[in-house]
């Protein structure tokens, strides 16, 4: 029986990854980089130290990954504090639905505490929540399956009887491995065999969550 909900936050709740990939791309090119949508995925739901040595292999040594990042932040604050955050599709229905049935939520995101509650806020949601784990507060960030462990034992329960919301490869890698029941919701990723088989089912939107819910081990068509 499902009885929590365990939410990545970018690509998941907010459409953000479009803008992590907008600014790291300015903020690279400011540097002297040319950096691409497909370098901007090889770090997705990665840490930094993870992502810092990923892009010096993609962009070269000299790639400073510390001055890069720290710009497509500032970058990023900007934008989203003058233009508020964009909710995903369905978010509202899922975790009012959660609320209404005594299901609990909590969040595994990659990033950091201060961040993940900040958008939270912006988005009007951070009362649905009843744990977060952030980035910052882990050792080993996805695909490592700590995160989803340490939201789980947050909640109160086995991996087992929670099911995970993502939207990234490394996202679904964490949590399958952790032994939660992983719904994918493809926002950047295109779901190739590997996802496939990690996941319980994979939908167009958060609302469409809401049957596997009430009734998870229902056979029905998978979604792609």
């Amino acid at each position: 029986m499902i009885k929590g909900v365990i939410f990545d936050m970018d690509g998941v709740l907010f459409d953000t990854e479009k803008l992590y990939e907008r600014f790291w791309i300015e903020a690279a090119s400011r540097y002297g980089f040319t950096m691409t949508a497909e370098d901007v995925a090889s770090v997705r739901s990665t840490d930094a130290k993870l992502a810092c040595k990923i892009l010096k292999q993609r962009l070269g040594g000299t790639f400073d990954y510390d001055a890069v990042k720290k710009l497509r932040i500032r970058l990023m604050q900007d934008f989203t504090r003058s233009n508020g955050i964009e909710v995903m599709e369905g978010v509202y229905e899922l975790l009012a639905y959660l609320k209404k049935h005594d299901i609990r939520a909590a969040l595994a995101t990659v990033s950091n505490r201060q961040r993940a509650e900040e958008f939270l806020k912006q988005g009007g949601i951070s009362q649905y929540f009843d744990f977060i784990v952030a980035g910052d507060m882990v050792v080993n960030a996805k695909p490592d399956p700590e995160i989803y462990q340490k939201a789980a034992k947050g909640l109160g329960l086995p991996c087992e009887s929670c099911i995970a919301v993502e939207d990234s490869y490394n996202g679904v890698r964490s949590a399958f491995r952790a032994g939660c029941r992983v719904i994918m919701v493809p926002d950047r990723d295109v779901p190739d065999e590997e996802m496939r088989k990690s996941c319980y089912r994979i939908v167009d939107h958060c609302a469409e969550i809401i049957p596997y819910i009430s009734e998870p081990y229902k056979t029905v068509t998978l979604h792609f």
